[in-house]
């Protein structure tokens, strides 16, 4: 397991196997072992140059004049200059600097008088040539390496035009210096920054003081140079990881752009699906519960044949009373008819058993004396002389002894409901039977009214079944029509549910696989930003205090001290406040920006530490508003670090030639007189 994949590890608690942790590792490109970097020099040894200036008078006359220069250099501190501007010493400058860099910033008017360059570079025991031709401003040439074997040279790459030669220089430089690229995220993508970015921090100029280190205009590329100058052992592997964070939080990004393009692309389809379900929602809440209405009707029609049952029932009870009624009623009538005879029996006897006649109605003999006092003595008939029922009798009925039953109960029955009188244990009064079928009869209307009241109130409601019953046709309709909205409305959800905005499921395991990358790789980052702080902070702290003093040699004695920050940032404290180093005038910027340039070459050439290689080139650093105190202190400095390693090579532009001489012996100046030009 790596160094840093094992940190990564217990960062993360265990939380990602540590074989997802070197395999994520090694997918975005991190170094997982600590590197500290050894310095390999770089110098230049020789610079040549010919061609022929096309200069044009005032009236119009074109002139061409060649030219051909050339300087051995060595290591030191070198200075090339002239009394006016644009007499040539920049342009030596930037002529080296094109074929370090493979790019040029040499003027187009220069540019296109070149013909021919030739600049012969120093890598640590290696002679590296780059030659080539100038052909209508574009380069064409050859990257030889010399072998001294053999007494000549070995072609290393060839190239023709100015994007081949920058890739040319790449790959020599970068192998040679032992240098890794710089991993940086640019306009969505990720980018490996390398010797154009390492070259452009080894020259100062007025141009590029925006930034501390070098002149690359990226956010981070300055803190990543001071961390591979400094020599921070996890430098490369945090910008790596760095990128790599940067690379998937892209890659998540496009996710949930895609995600919202998706929901762009059915946006319309969505809210007509969701116009859709609203209506389809209304229609079924303005549409009655058809269920519960078919259970009514199945309902009713089973009711109603219940119901017509008990109807036929209670209509043929209602028939048996009504009859019962009748017969009773009938049976009342003849007692009470009865009971009338009777009555008008017993008074018609009771008026004739209280007639005195005198003679036999029928014959006309005589009734005596004798045969009344005889009737009521003897018992016997004063008319017919017939024997009398004395127990009859004794309720003052007469009645022969001799009448019938029927006759002599009838006759007794009359004076007992004449007199009120009971007829006899085994006979009823002569108002019993009557009030016995009176209590029937009451009894029977009473149960007929009744059955005749819940027939009436069951065939209401038979009929009200009935009704309901017949709807079902209707209810069949209604719930066609429930059905068809439920549909409706089943349908526009299944729509709108397809039409939510969500990833696929290959969209989905895709992001758990950037989110599981992302975490791993900001757990790197993390490791790497403290290893790089825990190796910077004692070397920041001395660099800061050497800035300071250079930069006071350098013009700017109000300054008191300034703090380099690891992210390459500078806080410059003067006059009681602190200022960064944007917000400084371009003057003081350029102090400041040789003064870290310095004080890094010193800390890498002491340490031996830092890829560093050693080269710097410093063009016009009198411009900004230098004086000659300031600028011979600066001078002075660079001469000063370039003799405290003999490997430095540090090689300044200026018109400021009054005191080369001296500064800097002959042999290390290439110097135009007043009004001459270098070349």
């Amino acid at each position: 397991m790596s160094e840093l994949g094992r940190a990564v590890v217990e960062k993360l608690k265990d939380s990602v196997p540590t074989e997802d942790v070197e395999t994520i590792l090694g997918e975005a490109g991190v170094s997982t072992s600590a590197t500290v970097p050894t310095p390999v020099r770089l110098r230049v040894l020789e610079v040549a140059f010919s061609g022929e200036k096309r200069l044009e008078a005032p009236d119009g006359t074109v002139t061409q004049e060649p030219f051909d220069f050339s300087w051995t250099l060595g290591p030191g501190l070198y200075v090339v200059g002239s009394h006016d501007n644009l007499h040539g010493k920049s342009s030596v400058l930037e002529i080296i600097r094109w074929a370090l860099r493979g790019r040029s910033r040499v003027q187009a008017d220069v540019q296109s008088w070149l013909r021919h360059v030739l600049v012969v570079f120093q890598v640590n025991d290696e002679h590296v040539i780059v030659d080539f031709d100038v052909v209508e401003s574009e380069p064409r040439g050859s990257v030889y390496q010399e072998d001294a074997a053999r007494a000549g040279r070995v072609e290393l790459a060839r190239f023709g035009g100015e994007n081949a030669f920058e890739r040319v220089m790449d790959s020599v430089m970068m192998d040679r210096l032992h240098l890794q690229p710089i991993a940086s995220w640019v306009e969505d993508q990720a980018v490996e920054h390398a010797w154009p970015a390492y070259a452009g921090a080894l020259s100062i100029s007025s141009r590029g003081l925006e930034q501390l280190l070098g002149d690359v205009h990226f956010g981070g590329m300055a803190s990543r140079l001071l961390q591979m100058f400094v020599g921070a052992a996890w430098a490369a592997s945090r910008a790596q990881a760095a990128t790599g964070v940067k690379s998937v939080d892209a890659a998540l990004d496009r996710l949930k752009q895609q995600t919202a393009q998706q929901e762009e692309s059915t946006r319309g389809r969505r809210t007509a699906a969701e116009a859709a379900k609203s209506t389809a929602e209304g229609t079924l809440a303005d549409l009655p519960d058809g269920g519960a209405r078919l259970a009514e009707v199945d309902a009713a029609v089973e009711r109603v044949a219940k119901l017509g049952s008990r109807v036929a029932a209670l209509r043929v009870q209602l028939d048996g009373l009504r009859e019962a009624e009748r017969g009773v009623r009938r049976e009342l009538r003849e007692e009470e008819a009865r009971k009338h005879s009777l009555l008008e029996d017993a008074l018609g006897r009771r008026f004739f058993s209280a007639l005195r006649p005198s003679a036999c109605p029928r014959c006309a003999a005589p009734v005596t004396d004798e045969r009344r006092a005889h009737e009521s003595e003897g018992h016997e008939c004063s008319v017919c002389t017939t024997e009398l029922d004395l127990e009859a009798l004794k309720h003052d009925v007469l009645v022969a002894a001799s009448a019938p039953a029927p006759e002599r109960a009838a006759a007794l029955a009359g004076a007992a409901m004449l007199n009120g009188e009971a007829a006899g244990a085994e006979e009823e009064t002569p108002t019993e039977g009557d009030e016995a079928l009176r209590q029937v009869l009451a009894d029977a209307t009473q149960r007929a009214q009744g059955v005749e009241t819940e027939l009436r109130e069951l065939e209401l409601e038979r009929a009200e079944a009935a009704n309901l019953a017949r709807v079902g046709g209707e209810v069949a309709g209604l719930l066609e029509r429930r059905r068809a909205a439920e549909l409706a409305l089943a349908r526009a959800q299944g729509a709108l549910e397809a039409l939510q905005p969500s990833m696929s499921p290959e969209q989905e395991a895709e992001r758990a696989a950037l989110e599981l990358r992302r975490k791993v790789l900001r757990a790197a980052e993390g490791v790497t930003a403290e290893q790089v702080k825990d190796a910077q902070r004692d070397v920041l702290a001395s660099l800061s205090q050497n800035i300071a003093h250079l930069a006071r040699d350098f013009g700017i004695p109000q300054l008191t001290s300034v703090e380099l920050g690891g992210g390459a940032t500078l806080k410059v404290h003067k006059g009681g406040v602190y200022t960064p180093y944007g917000k400084c005038t371009p003057g003081e910027q350029l102090r400041l920006k040789v003064a870290t340039a310095v004080a890094l070459l010193r800390a890498g050439f002491a340490s031996q530490t830092g890829r560093h290689p050693g080269l710097l080139t410093v063009d016009s650093p009198g411009s900004e508003e230098a004086t000659k105190v300031s600028l011979d202190a600066m001078l002075r400095a660079l001469q000063q670090a370039a003799a405290e390693a003999p490997d430095m090579q540090v090689i300044v532009a200026t018109t400021r030639t009054e005191m080369l001489e001296e500064l800097v012996p002959a042999e290390r100046r290439r110097v135009a007189g007043p009004d001459e030009y270098l070349w």
